[in-house]
């Protein structure tokens, strides 16, 4: 493949070569740019000057004036860094003939938003649309077997990518910060995922292809993950795969709790190991019986059953069984007498000893008078209070009307002194 060494300039001629058979066009009013022709553009690089500024060979790099670019039939390439930071380029058509989009060739074209890969291309080579931060929308074909590294990093605006069953591979930083991408299906096609390719994405929920054995370094790292379904065929888990992913809440693993652990999980995947682990697979090689437990008064009891440990769910038994009813009895009871109050009694249950409900007092009785005494207590209602705490006046006179109507009634005398008798 030629390597074209001239040098762009900023005004771009009307007609010019840019591969071995192929040319190009130029619209300086409409900003349109036709190449034309038969086979492959040329490859263009990024070179270093002597004061170490850098040079792109390309006769489009950095060309303020293209608006689109349409290629036409027959061209079958489009060479490195062809349209390299064409910032004002909007639009691309691309021909059934192409079958190469060479390395870096749309990267940094930052107003380019829409893009459909003709289902001729087979090499879609790495960082083909770095960093183009306005692309929406983008159709990978069927005919692409690889995604390689930095395809679409830093594509700002993609929100969604659907990635065909053609493609067994992904590059490593392939999606990097494509800080809007929330929806991604990975095919079972696909057997490797490079380090970092889905890292700084907004993706939510993500099902790692069946095949896959391993998941590289930092290949979700800081995303917005919520749930990650694994396959069985996992074996490792690379460092930092799943690091600041902290909306991981469940991870749903196609293998027994034993095959989980025997998986090499390296370091800084703390989200990971935090996550509820849902095991979808299980041969039941750890089940147990387990003995059934009898109900008390407080609790249900369960009888007898079959426990597997490695998916932790019972296979057979452990039916409930529904808590005793409480055996009630009373205690503290405290029957009253003329002349002090009883306590009906606390109800709890003879075998657990819970408090059921508690008593209430129960207030004394009126004496049991034969005569002037009471037959009970032996109180004599004709004995005048012995105490010293009756002096003259009204307040006395007061106590002495009521004690007259607690005689002749049968009720305890109180005293001005607040003693019964």
């Amino acid at each position: 493949m030629t390597v074209a060494l001239a040098f762009s300039s900023s005004a771009l001629s009307a007609t010019g070569q840019c591969g071995k058979n192929v040319y190009w066009s130029f619209n300086q009013e409409t900003g349109e740019l036709r190449i034309s022709g038969e086979g492959e553009m040329d490859d263009y690089a990024s070179v270093i000057g002597e004061n170490e500024e850098i040079y792109h060979t390309s006769p489009f790099s950095k060309n303020p004036d293209i608006k689109s670019v349409t290629v036409e039939k027959g061209v079958t390439g489009i060479g490195d860094e062809a349209f390299f930071v064409c910032d004002n380029m909007t639009s691309v058509t691309m021909p059934d003939t192409l079958t190469k989009i060479g390395v870096r060739s749309f990267a940094l074209c930052e107003s380019l938003d829409n893009v459909v890969i003709p289902d001729s291309v087979t090499n879609l080579d790495w960082g083909a649309f770095e960093s183009c931060t306005k692309l929406k929308n983008i159709v990978i074909p069927d005919s692409v077997t690889s995604i390689k590294m930095w395809t679409f990093r830093g594509c700002e605006s993609l929100e969604t990518i659907e990635i065909p069953d053609s493609v067994k591979s992904i590059g490593s930083y392939a999606f990097n910060y494509c800080i809007n991408l929330s929806d991604v299906k990975i095919p079972d096609s696909v057997e490797t995922i490079g380090g970092w390719a889905f890292s700084e994405t907004l993706i939510h929920n993500i099902v790692i292809p069946k095949g896959m054995t391993s998941i590289g370094s930092g290949t979700f790292a800081y995303c917005s993950l919520e749930t990650v379904t694994i396959p069985a065929s996992v074996m490792t888990i690379e460092s930092q795969a799943f690091d600041h992913c902290g909306y991981l809440r469940d991870v749903y693993y196609y293998g027994t709790k034993t095959q989980w652990n025997q998986i090499s999980i390296e370091n800084y995947n703390e989200c990971l190991h935090q996550a509820t682990i849902h095991y979808l697979v299980c041969d039941h090689a750890i089940a147990a019986e387990v003995e059934a437990v009898a109900p008390t008064c407080t609790s249900n009891g369960y009888e007898a059953g079959v426990y597997c440990d490695d998916c932790e769910t019972w296979l057979s038994g452990h039916e409930t069984i529904a808590k005793l009813e409480h055996n009630p009895i009373v205690v503290n009871q405290v029957e009253p007498t003329c002349t002090e109050r009883g306590y009906e009694g606390d109800t709890v249950c003879s075998i657990c000893g819970e408090l059921i409900s508690k008593g209430i007092t129960v207030y004394f009785p009126r004496h049991n008078f034969e005569g002037s005494v009471c037959k009970d207590c032996g109180y004599d209602r004709s004995e005048e209070c012995s105490c010293n705490c009756h002096e003259d006046g009204i307040y006395n006179v007061f106590f002495k009307i009521l004690n007259f109507f607690q005689k002749l009634f049968g009720i305890n005398k109180v005293c001005s002194c607040g003693a019964k008798h």
